[in-house]
């Protein structure tokens, strides 16, 4: 496992709410927290589940559910946290997914992936087909 993905495995957390689980990520040290707005749905607190185990609550402060992203925040500061990527990354690069897709039975997993153009949110560009010119 390369050294960037250790440390960011730090940052990846779980959310929990009465009705849900799911993944998240911190992604400022100050506590915010990146989502999905599908996690949250329409709690206003929700429980935040750190790497090392601990929990925190947190705020749900934004949700944008055409996006399916929420904005948490933890009200506390110094954790680790990832930056966001400026662009896309491009077919063929290796990505490592992070999250918890079985809530507290499986938590902080690692799936090593490339993306593809098979995947279903890569529209591929059409170019306009052309007549043959007529004689």
């Amino acid at each position: 496992m390369p050294g960037a993905t250790k440390e960011a495995m730090k940052a990846a957390v779980r959310i929990e709410t009465v009705r849900s689980s799911g993944s998240g990520v911190v992604v400022s040290p100050d506590g915010f927290v990146l989502t999905a707005a599908h996690v949250v749905g329409g709690a206003k607190t929700v429980d935040v589940v750190l790497a090392d185990g601990s929990s925190i609550s947190g705020t749900v402060l934004r949700r944008n559910p055409s996006a399916d992203l929420a904005l948490i925040h933890l009200g506390e500061e110094g954790f680790p946290c990832l930056s966001l990527a400026g662009a896309r990354a491009d077919l063929g690069t290796e990505l490592y997914l992070i999250g918890s897709p079985g809530g507290e039975i499986l938590t902080h997993t690692l799936t090593r992936a490339r993306r593809s153009p098979s995947d279903p949110k890569i529209q591929p560009i059409a170019s306009p087909r052309r007549r043959p010119a007529e004689t």
